[in-house]
This record gives C-alpha cells, structure tokens and sequence, in this order.
C-alpha cells in the first residue's frame, strides 16, 4: 500500500514559497502607508494655503503676523504654541482647525510652522523635520512645487515669493 501524504521537502517549500509571498505583501503595505501619510500632509499644505489667502483677501491683502518669528506646536522650531495657535487669526474663520501630524512627537519630528514677518506682507507655512517623509523632498517626489529651498532635505512648504529665505 502506498503512502499518499506529502513528504517534507515538499511542505518546507510550500512553506517557503508563502513565507516570501507574505514578506512583498508587507513591505508593499509600508509603502502604501508612507505615501498615505505624504498626501494627507501636502494636502494638509495646501488646505492651510487656501486658509491664508481667504484670511489676506479679507484683511487688506495682509497675511497673519507672527513678527517674524516661527510658531509651532513643536518645541525644537521657534515659539511653541497650541496646535491652533500656530497662525493667528485663522481659526475658527478661515479653517476649522489647523493640521497635527499623526506622527509627531511633540518635540521635533514630523511639525508643521508658520512664519510671517512684521507687517504680514508675507509668509511661510511648511511641514517639517519627518524622516519618513518623502513628500517633498524624496528622490520620487522632486519638482512637487512644495520643496522648501532652504530646507531642501527636510521640508515641504508653501509660501508667498518673497518668503523663500525665511
């Protein structure tokens, strides 16, 4: 009478063959997660974007002073203030609440901050410090418009032309 079963070889690579199949379905998983996380943030910029100008539009073309100081709700970048606290005169009116990323730890990585010098003629806005971000500053992502030129490395950012070196 003959054995019918499978032999071990035959289960170790069956095994194999799902152990590799399950490791590219986790790592394309990762991926997907990273670039999830980058579009919600740019989309993030440019909702805030779209806030500052309303807020310029009704205010004389004018955008939020901060006098020249970054205001964030991060520690490491300029003045730490509340999430909404960030841009003054923006919340509730223009936009029902600023961004917070769901990475950030509170300290340095993954903030967003906003500088505007005396006057408010112009601004700044940008995400900042998230290594794993590839948003703007990614071998994938270069020419976005977002890159921040004096933080080419480590930030994404939106800003009136004449803000370029803040």
């Amino acid at each position: 009478m003959k054995n019918r079963g499978f032999t071990m070889i035959e289960l170790l690579v069956v095994i194999s063959i799902i152990s590799v199949l399950s490791s590219v379905v986790i790592v394309s998983i990762n991926s997907a997660r990273v670039k999830g996380y980058d579009a919600q943030r740019v989309s993030n910029l440019r909702s805030v974007q779209m806030a500052i100008e309303m807020y310029a539009n009704d205010n004389g073309g004018k955008y939020p002073s901060t006098n020249g100081v970054w205001y964030s709700a991060c520690s490491t970048l300029g003045t730490q203030t509340t999430q909404n606290g960030a841009i003054p005169g923006l919340v509730p009116n223009y936009i029902k609440q600023l961004p917070l990323d769901s990475q950030t730890d509170g300290g340095s990585l993954c903030c967003y901050a906003y500088d505007s010098p005396i006057g408010g003629a112009d601004y700044k806005y940008m995400f900042y410090n998230c290594p794993s971000s590839l948003a703007c500053y990614g071998s994938t992502e270069a020419g976005s418009g977002l890159g921040d030129p004096n933080r080419s490395t480590s930030a994404c950012a939106v800003y009136t032309t004449n803000a370029q070196g803040l």
